[in-house]
């Protein structure tokens, strides 16, 4: 064979190659070299709707407006048949089913045809995919941190393109973070909307793009299905007749404890109540009439092309000990055994009257569904039924492989194997303080994604808090910011559900040159830090939420603030005068950072007193709290740091009765108000600056009982501990008195808790669990001050200046 022959044969091999690829002729492959799109606010380019729907109107009409943004040229939207041949066209939608061959659900396409440019998918929104596909490779069109600016380009000259993207996730949502339909890498739940968005019937535009559409558009567009309650939904169907569970509006009867107690669960004593926060799903007539409320819902909202949660109410409790609960969950080998055998009646019953129904449920809580049922090899659940994991005991800065997250790993797997329609709930560290102190984990959000899809997983749904306590609007002080990296973690969730085999460090480069600037070498040394000390170097796994600066918050130490508070003096001084809207950003980034200073200021400050040398300085760099309702949480912190710094940290002598304890065995804690981050409540009026008071000031007792009690209490084990109780014989009204609590033993969740009417003033005890010595015990004494001639007054202000608790040996 000679050279040239090998050549012939090549030559012929690419161009069957380009032909099979692209099902272009061979004249477009090899003769088109590029596509002059616009220039000087002209173009000879039209859009053509090839199927003239309503929702295809708006995407061409979306694509237009965002032609015109960046070209100035107005590039007219018309219907295949009112097309004129001769000129180029930007044709949205597949032509001919035969373009769709081979595809799957919500597959897209962008490539050319001579100078025609094609756009179109299979599925209900494939084709705007493709259009953000188009915009995002051909004009950088991307959405770092918000809608992205659209820089005029007097003329425009695209390459030719052949590409098809495969998504790695069907579904895709945030909870509450911008879901609507133009977000810039469209990843939400795609085709559904909630119920509000339904009585529009279609989804809402942002104001980026409000003018762009036409009067009219959108009550026109109806989704394929809608989605109109995530979870928590059983008393939203029956109602308990309690304030914080109300009814769905359709539901005639709004107490069901009172006709039907037989409805509810029934707790250890064989007491049925809706104390027990749960319905008893074996009782037949219960679930009838649960069906018989689902059926109003599908009718309110006029059609069923609806997905439907039938799940329990957010509490941890078991639902129901009633023998034919029980024989339920001994029957599937699960606490859920008896909701699934109703899913599965419901499904079924579904399947023949409402087949355009879903029915999803949650996975959740190893004391209710968290466990899959024990099945024939094989079986599965139905079609119309979805499930969505949410694996609320998942460590947030463990990779989801991790040993820490073995059991609730192996749990999905075997749920995965069960149903091909599951996704998965991720949580983020975004509660109590973590909302407002440093924090980066991305890397293991990118981890489970990336596991997920090897499962096969339908979809995920990420669980964060983009927000902070911090105001969007320094002027005005309303609203939420941004909070650490949210803006990155967003990003990254879109990129990453769409194609989990991007490569994480070019992205997380990418999107801080984008979002910083010249201060984005620093800004990743920043995050890349911040993320190991959170993650990789952390001994101590974390589910939701962190306190203790000693333990799970250790990472925050002064020698770290340091370095982080000194990177962001880089940041600001390389960006100078000259970039405003980056230094908004940095600025913001830095307050996080500055509260955690403030928090440990003390052994900041000892650490390195000429760097920190003023509090003040830290908290006017911190500003004050946004008014937002959220941002209750760190007007609790900064009180508490502002009396901490104001009375210096230390506080008086403990009685003889310590003497001679080892300094390292005692920890005195004063409790928080829970009441303060009540919308009726002001924090600052359950702070009280009292030079009596062990540190300077105490904390109220809110609705205190009589006679007067507090204990001890492990929420995660839902088991009481110690137990005191005080009358007026105790009382020594007008001082601080030292009361004996007993010994408790703490679990990462648990409590000191004050009158049995409230709970809200509260210790932690969290903070005392070790790691390394589970089975730890202390004594506990409380310092109270009581008023005079206390007897259980409405108004009476009972103080709590501080809580000992002695490790015992």
């Amino acid at each position: 064979m000679t050279i040239r022959t090998i050549k012939l044969q090549a030559l012929a091999c690419g161009i069957a190659a380009t032909l099979a690829l692209s099902s272009c002729t061979l004249i477009d492959s090899l003769l088109v070299k590029e596509l002059p799109l616009a220039k000087d606010g002209k173009t000879d380019y039209v859009i053509i709707t090839v199927n003239n729907t309503p929702k295809d109107m708006w995407n061409a009409r979306f694509l237009a407006w965002f032609l015109k943004e960046k070209t100035g040229a107005e590039f007219p939207v018309v219907t295949a048949d009112k097309a004129d041949p001769s000129k180029p066209a930007i044709r949205i939608g597949a032509a001919k089913k035969s373009m769709l061959k081979g595809m799957k659900d919500l597959d897209h396409v962008v490539r050319n045809r001579g100078r025609d440019i094609l756009l179109y998918g299979k599925g209900y929104d494939a084709d705007f995919y493709a259009i953000m596909d188009f915009l995002d490779n051909e004009f950088g069109f991307r959405c770092y941190w918000d809608f992205p600016k659209i820089e005029k380009q007097p003329a425009i000259v695209l390459k030719p393109m052949n590409r098809k993207m495969v998504y790695a996730f069907k579904w895709r949502q945030q909870q509450g973070t911008f879901p609507d339909y133009l977000r810039g890498e469209n990843g939400y739940f795609p085709s559904r909307n909630a119920l509000d968005a339904m009585k529009k019937k279609g989804p809402a535009a942002t104001e980026k793009f409000s003018l762009a559409v036409p009067a009219g558009a959108y009550p026109e567009i109806k989704p394929q299905q809608i989605q109109v309650n995530l979870c928590h939904t059983e008393f939203g169907y029956i109602p308990c007749g309690k304030e914080d569970y109300k009814g769905y509006e359709f539901v005639e009867n709004q107490d069901y404890s009172k006709t039907n107690p037989e409805f509810f669960g029934m707790n250890k004593a064989g007491v049925r109540s809706p104390q027990t926060y749960h319905l008893c799903f074996s009782n037949k007539d219960m679930r009838r009439e649960f069906t018989k409320n689902i059926e109003k819902h599908l009718a309110f909202l006029g059609t069923d092309a609806v997905e439907i949660c039938v799940h329990y109410t957010d509490d941890s409790g078991k639902a129901c000990y009633c023998k034919d609960c029980e024989a339920l969950e001994k029957k599937y080998g699960t606490p859920g055994g008896p909701l699934f055998d109703y899913i599965l009646e419901l499904s079924k019953e579904f399947k023949e009257k409402h087949p355009q129904t879903t029915i999803m449920t949650l996975l959740y809580r190893e004391i209710q569904t968290q466990f899959p049922p024990t099945v024939e090899s094989g079986w599965k659940f139905p079609d119309n039924v979805r499930f969505c994991y949410a694996g609320i005991s998942f460590k947030t800065n463990r990779k989801i492989s991790h040993p820490d997250n073995k059991k609730a790993y192996e749990d999905l797997k075997r749920w995965s194997a069960l149903s091909d329609r599951i996704f998965t709930w991720i949580y983020h560290a975004h509660y109590g303080a973590m909302i407002h102190l440093p924090y980066a984990a991305d890397y293991i959000l990118v981890d489970y994604i990336r596991e997920a899809h090897m499962l096969g997983l339908e979809g995920i749904f990420y669980e964060f808090a983009t927000y902070s306590a911090f105001p969007s609007d320094e002027k005005n002080n309303t609203g939420l910011a941004p909070r650490n990296f949210a803006m990155l973690d967003k990003y990254i969730f879109y990129r990453f559900t769409k194609n989990p085999d991007l490569d994480y460090e070019t992205e997380v480069a990418d999107y801080m040159s984008k979002v910083y600037g010249p201060a984005a070498k620093f800004a990743k040394q920043y995050h890349d830090e911040l993320q190991k000390a959170c993650t990789a170097d952390n001994p101590y796994p974390m589910i939701l939420s962190g306190s203790n600066f000693k333990k799970e918050l250790a990472y925050l130490s002064p020698d770290n603030l340091y370095r982080w508070e000194k990177l962001c003096d880089e940041m600001e001084k390389s960006l100078g005068e000259s970039h405003p809207d980056i230094m908004g950003k940095v600025r913001l980034l830095r307050k996080p950072l500055d509260t955690a200073v403030y928090g440990r200021w003390f052994e900041c400050a000892k650490k390195y007193p000429d760097y920190f040398s003023d509090p003040a300085i830290i908290r006017k760099r911190i500003g004050e709290p946004s008014t937002h309702p959220f941002a209750t949480g760190l007007k609790s912190f900064l009180t508490t740091a502002d009396l901490a710094i104001q009375y210096g940290g230390k506080g008086k002598p403990l009685p003889e009765s310590f003497a001679g304890i080892p300094e390292d065995n005692i920890r005195r804690l004063v409790p928080v108000n829970g009441a303060q981050g009540a919308s009726y409540a002001d924090p600052k009026q359950k702070f009280f600056e009292d030079p009596e008071a062990a540190f300077g000031y105490a904390i109220s007792i809110d609705r205190p009982d009589h006679p007067f009690t507090f204990g001890f209490y492990q929420t995660d084990l839902k088991q009481h501990g110690a137990r005191a109780k005080l009358t007026e014989a105790d009382y020594e009204p007008g001082k601080y008195k030292i009361f004996k609590l007993g010994e408790i033993q703490p679990t990462p969740d648990s409590t000191v808790w004050f009158s049995s009417r409230s709970w809200c003033t509260a210790v932690s005890t969290g903070d005392l669990y070790d790691l390394k010595d589970t089975n730890q015990k202390w004594d506990v004494w409380v310092s109270l001050k009581f008023p005079k001639d206390y007897t259980g007054q409405p108004g009476s202000v009972i103080l709590c200046d501080q809580v000992i608790f002695v490790k015992k040996n």
